[in-house]
Order: C-alpha cells, then sequence, then structure tokens
C-alpha cells in the first residue's frame, strides 16, 4: 500500500454509515491482551456517517456511504496502476482517450494523498 494516513483495512457501508467491519477475535487477540498490548479493536470503527438532508436523499446518502466504502480499495488500485513497473513504458501506447483516464487517476492519487 501506500504511506496514506486513512484507516487502514477494508471498509464497508451499512446503510449510510462507513465503517470497518468487526474483526473475529483470535487467539493471537488474546495472547496479544495477555503482553498488555492494545491490538485492534474487535467492533467495528466508524468512518463516516453519509447523512440524508433536505438536498441529499436516504437512497442518495446510502450510495454515496458505498461510494465512501470502496475508497480504500479504489485507492489501492490506482496506486497500483501508476507504480507498477514499466508503467510508463506502456503508457506510450495508449490513445489519447486512455491516456486522459491515466492522468485522471494520477490527480486522483495525488488529490487523496494531499499532494
Amino acid at each position: 500500500m501506500s504511506d496514506a494516513k486513512h484507516t487502514p483495512g477494508e471498509w464497508e457501508a451499512r446503510g449510510t454509515m462507513v465503517v470497518t467491519p468487526p474483526r473475529a477475535v483470535t487467539d493471537e487477540f488474546f495472547a496479544a491482551c495477555r503482553r498488555g498490548e492494545k491490538p485492534e479493536p474487535i467492533t467495528s470503527r466508524r468512518i463516516c456517517l453519509a447523512d440524508p438532508s433536505p438536498y441529499v436523499t436516504e437512497s442518495e446518502a446510502e450510495a454515496n456511504a458505498r461510494l465512501i466504502a470502496a475508497a480504500p480499495n479504489l485507492f489501492s488500485a490506482c496506486k497500483a496502476l501508476i507504480d507498477a513497473p514499466h508503467h510508463e513504458h506502456f503508457a506510450t501506447r495508449l490513445n489519447d482517450q486512455e491516456m486522459a483516464a491515466v492522468d485522471a487517476i494520477r490527480a486522483a492519487v495525488a488529490k487523496a494523498e494531499s499532494r
């Protein structure tokens, strides 16, 4: 992955809320507790709430939550594409529309990384 500072792991949408899925309790979790460590929480952690409003319907808010929940996966996929070995070599074979898509991906990654 990258040096992104977002909440790591998978995210999922539950209605209009975006959360990390709950983790299973494992032997390693209990062993970490016995060692006095603070393991990752078992319960879900809320990432955000896509509230409906007078300007955003409930179904639109749920769709926004699904899009937000997909963000870590989309970010990783975009980073993998632009960080791939030989990416620049293959870029010379792209048509204008495909190159515009690659440029849009680069811009989106830069925006996510606050560059």
